[in-house]
């Protein structure tokens, strides 16, 4: 994202043991951010515009593109796709392999433009 950007960008990393409030109670997701990435909006104190990355997605040109297509007419932005998985385990080389399944919406959390002002 860096060598592609021509706007300056700030990454916060979203790590539960810094969310001293938060309480991860879910058992049935495959790693600790399928739930937390939705606090974004609480993070960002419910205001402006933010921007979710799962830590394997690579931005191949200007975020400044990504970011012109944020619309207050929506509360969460995707790339709705109907992806099929290459592989069917994850975490492949660790010791944290875990079943890769097909399911709808596969991957449209991956990467997400939230706007945190969005009424519920």
């Amino acid at each position: 994202m860096i060598n592609h950007s021509t706007v300056p960008v700030t990454f916060t990393p979203l790590a539960l043991r810094l969310l001293k409030d938060y309480d991860e109670v879910h058992s049935d997701g495959s790693n600790q951010f399928i739930y937390s990435r939705f606090l974004v909006p609480h993070l960002m104190e419910y205001k402006g515009w933010a921007m979710f990355f799962d830590g394997d997605m690579l931005c191949r040109s200007d975020i400044k593109e990504l970011w012109k297509l944020r619309d207050d007419s929506y509360g969460l932005m995707v790339a709705k796709h109907n992806y099929k998985t290459k592989h069917k385990l994850k975490y492949l080389g660790t010791d944290m392999l875990t079943v890769n399944p097909d399911y709808p919406r596969k991957n449209w959390s991956s990467v997400m433009l939230i706007n945190c002002e969005y009424p519920e």
